[in-house]
């Protein structure tokens, strides 16, 4: 892999080289692989426009330019199990002029059932979410053009949290707070600006939480007895 993404950050220059990952196990059931093999170059703000795609958001399967580092702030809050993988690359591509992502399988990851997000919802993992994101958002000034797209990933998040407690009956007393901040940015959402952010479905699903929380709830507790998750 590591030789992979040496060659793939030579010939584009880029300062950061990435792939996708493999998941070779998941609960003992072997996942087939497939590489297509294509690259697409990215700036910071292309890759905050697509909600952070092709696994741009992770640590894992990167090649980092090392003086990126340098310029990462030094108090950035640590000991956080949520988010603090695309928080500190948030740091890092804005440094970057190209990054260069390939849909090739380089990483290899092994999954069982026990990861951060696979496991129990924990109140912790809330929180962490909300303290990243918040370090995420007081680094870019609001009239960036970046700003509003960072927004939209953090909106992202929340719906994943929101989910997540329904899905597990876990920290129901954050869901007040979720929808609120979800709501609070029904413009944005709306928005064909931030399309490559929200798709047509999430944007239903909006109306129904601002509507009906209720309704929502079993809407997200159905798709789980319908697909298993």
């Amino acid at each position: 892999m590591i030789l992979a993404l040496y060659r793939l950050q030579k010939k584009s220059t880029a300062d950061v080289a990435g792939c996708c990952a493999e998941v070779v196990c998941d609960d003992h059931v072997p996942c087939k692989t497939c590489s297509d093999g294509n690259v697409r170059m990215y700036s910071f703000l292309e890759i905050v426009r697509n909600n952070f795609p092709n696994n741009s958001w992770s640590l894992w399967g990167k090649l980092y330019r090392s003086d990126l580092f340098d310029r990462v702030p030094r108090d950035l809050p640590s000991h956080l199990v949520m988010s603090e993988d695309i928080m500190l690359n948030t740091f890092l591509y804005k440094n970057c002029k190209r990054i260069a992502l390939s849909d090739c399988r380089y990483y290899y990851y092994f999954r069982d059932g026990n990861g951060a997000i696979s496991g129990e919802l924990k109140p912790q993992m809330v929180r962490d979410c909300e303290t990243a994101y918040s370090t995420m958002l007081s680094s870019i000034d609001s009239n960036n053009e970046i700003y509003g797209y960072m927004i939209g990933c953090k909106i992202q998040n929340d719906y994943f949290l929101i989910n997540s407690i329904i899905r597990n009956q876990k920290c129901m007393d954050q869901f007040a707070r979720l929808r609120h901040e979800i709501l609070q940015n029904l413009k944005l959402i709306f928005d064909k600006k931030y399309a490559g952010i929200f798709s047509q479905k999430q944007r239903f699903g909006t109306l129904l939480l601002a509507v009906s929380p209720t309704l929502y709830k079993w809407s997200i507790l159905f798709r789980r007895k319908v697909r298993g998750y």
